[in-house]
């Protein structure tokens, strides 16, 4: 007896799309984030929330220039 992973492949695939809808991708981002599967190493997850009080410093203070995030200070 095989084991059909059908059901399970699909609940990844759900998953995935959710995903993608929290974090407003769209076009060409939201087809290579349903193709790897994930966010790319090292990319940034826009719909999560690190515990802490201050999200927004632990996701985007850097010295690269103006904050487009989104998130309220």
């Amino acid at each position: 007896m095989g084991f059909d992973a059908t059901r399970l492949i699909q609940a990844i695939a759900d998953g995935n799309e959710a995903h993608a809808d929290r974090d407003g991708l769209t076009g060409l981002r939201r087809d290579l984030f349903l193709m790897r599967g994930g966010h790319a190493p090292g990319e940034a997850c826009l719909s999560y929330v690190p515990p802490g009080p201050d999200p927004h410093r632990y996701w985007c203070e850097s010295p690269d220039g103006a904050c487009t995030c989104g998130i309220e200070d």
